[in-house]
């Protein structure tokens, strides 16, 4: 998980995954364009534990069809 946090893999978020990386790191010119997310979304650890296999089934579901 560390590796996941380091420059190296953070820089090729962007560009493979089309999200923003979670460290402060020059983006991309294009990025300058883009709307940026106001708040993320965070989750109480015993909310999701509550809801995990309702998600999991209704996103299961979704792509499904």
């Amino acid at each position: 998980m560390q590796f996941m946090l380091t420059p190296a893999f953070q820089e090729t978020i962007p560009t493979t995954n089309w999200m923003y990386p979670v460290i402060d790191m020059p983006l991309p010119e294009v990025y300058s364009v883009m709307p940026k997310p106001q708040k993320s979304l965070q989750f109480d650890a015993d909310v999701v534990a509550k809801e995990r296999q309702t998600w999991t089934r209704n996103w299961q579901s979704a792509v499904s069809r």
